[in-house]
């Protein structure tokens, strides 16, 4: 995993965490449209993962 890649997954994970899982927020907190943010999860192998307290 690249020093980019590593970075983009913690701040994807941070951004789901402080959402508590909700997507939709974490991808407009992340800036980017909802479909890149799945597209992402799915690159990175976060689908799995949950999310929030």
């Amino acid at each position: 995993m690249t020093s980019l890649e590593r970075t983009e997954r913690e701040a994807i994970v941070r951004a789901l965490d402080e959402s508590d899982g909700n997507k939709s927020l974490a991808a407009h907190r992340l800036g980017v449209a909802r479909s890149t943010l799945y597209r992402k999860i799915r690159a990175l192998g976060l689908e799995n993962e949950t999310f929030g307290s």
